[in-house]
């Protein structure tokens, strides 16, 4: 790969920085920003409310991004993907949904302690009760306590593919299964799993799927809901207004994916999406695992020189992501430290509560890798981690 090409295409890293945030955000591609500026230069007009070639253009653009990604996750029909403002949204959207469509007396919901706030809160707020699957005092997550948690009562299961904080990737074949025999929904949330691995709705089977395209190199401020078809079709819209409604006296909606995207959608957005989705496919996610991985492996053989820091992430089978602790040193101010440096971590709770409270931390430091990190970053992190503890060693002396 060459790394220098690769870097041109992420104009963010023009600066000079070393970025090590790319679970919270990553740099946005030249494509997509290039794409983005373009249609607000030349081609900002509104969808389905004009017959002029400038709204027809815009029509057939948000109809080839909708395209591009039911391919990258593989879905079966277009109208299966939903556009939304991002991961968070998509995950309310369809609790919203579900909650006002069904009937959940004497029901629960399943999740774990390993979830995101955004797949955490909207079903302890949704008045039914949540069982929640706690992981163990290393953050690792057992399938098995899934499992027992899941019986005929359950409706819903909700579980994300890439954990945010220790970057397992989790095995949800079992999960699926059980979920679909005891006649329950599943829910992936895969804002983690698709910035790094082949994304196949089909072959996993779930019912939903969220991401957001600040993940994936991709602008801000847009997202996805994946939902099977009849499963959608069944469901009330959670939001009102112009473009989702056939007949308003009647209260009858337009069919998917329209019902479920009122208003005027992120036009831009959705377009930037599909340019990152492109440069993506172009690069090849099998090539670039590939460098991942072995940046992982050079991250985690180097943060283990440094006593008294502990990890709470796993070589094997999980995304280039390492949060850690070091003892007495508070996870805030260590990632202040490596700012003065201008290495950007991330750090706190990392919107995952309940993960910190069983394995007893109120912070962790996150570094996030990417395939255009070098070795020579990571070197220049340890070295910077181990001057933070000298210095502090002094000043305890």
């Amino acid at each position: 790969m060459n790394l220098e090409e690769l870097k041109d295409n992420l104009p963010l890293l023009k600066q000079e920085i070393t970025y090590f945030d790319n679970a919270a955000t990553s740099p946005t591609c030249k494509v997509c920003i290039d794409l983005t500026s373009d249609y607000y230069q030349n081609d900002c007009f509104n969808i389905h409310r004009g017959g002029y070639k400038g709204s027809l253009k815009s029509e057939r653009r948000i109809d080839e991004g909708r395209a591009l990604v039911k391919d990258f996750i593989n879905a079966e029909s277009k109208k299966e993907i939903i556009f939304t403002s991002g991961a968070t949204e998509s995950l309310n959207l369809i609790a919203t949904s579900l909650f006002s469509s069904m009937d959940f007396q004497g029901k629960n919901i399943v999740t774990t302690e390993l979830e995101h706030h955004s797949n955490f809160i909207p079903w302890v707020m949704g008045k039914v009760e949540v069982r929640v699957a706690p992981c163990e005092k290393d953050g690792k997550l057992k399938i098995k306590k899934v499992l027992d948690l899941i019986d005929g009562n359950t409706v819903l299961v909700a579980i994300t593919a890439c954990s945010n904080v220790t970057g397992d990737f989790i095995p949800l074949k079992e999960i699926v299964e059980k979920a679909h025999i005891k006649g329950a929904f599943l829910i992936v949330d895969a804002s983690q799993y698709v910035a790094h691995k082949k994304m196949d709705v089909q072959k996993i089977d779930c019912d939903f799927a969220v991401f957001s395209g600040h993940k994936i190199y991709g602008p801000t401020g847009i997202g996805v809901l994946y939902g099977k078809a009849e499963i959608m079709d069944s469901l009330n819209p959670p939001k009102f207004g112009g473009d989702m409604v056939l007949n308003v006296t009647k209260q009858e909606w337009l069919n998917l994916p329209s019902r479920f995207e009122a208003g005027t959608l992120n036009l831009a957005g959705i377009i930037g999406l599909a340019g990152a989705i492109q440069w993506l496919n172009k690069l090849s996610l099998k090539n670039l695992e590939e460098r991942e991985r072995y940046l992982k492996a050079y991250l985690f053989n180097k943060l283990s020189e440094i006593k008294g820091l502990t990890l709470f992430s796993r070589k094997e089978n999980s995304a280039p992501i390492a949060s850690f602790s070091m003892e007495d040193i508070n996870s805030n101010d260590i990632a202040m430290f490596l700012a003065t440096k201008e290495i950007y971590v991330r750090s706190g709770n990392l919107c995952a509560q309940p993960l910190l409270s069983r394995i007893n931390k109120e912070g962790l430091v996150r570094i996030s890798l990417s395939f255009f990190n070098t070795e020579e970053e990571i070197d220049f992190l340890i070295s910077s981690l181990k001057q933070l503890k000298e210095r502090l060693g002094k000043w305890k002396h």
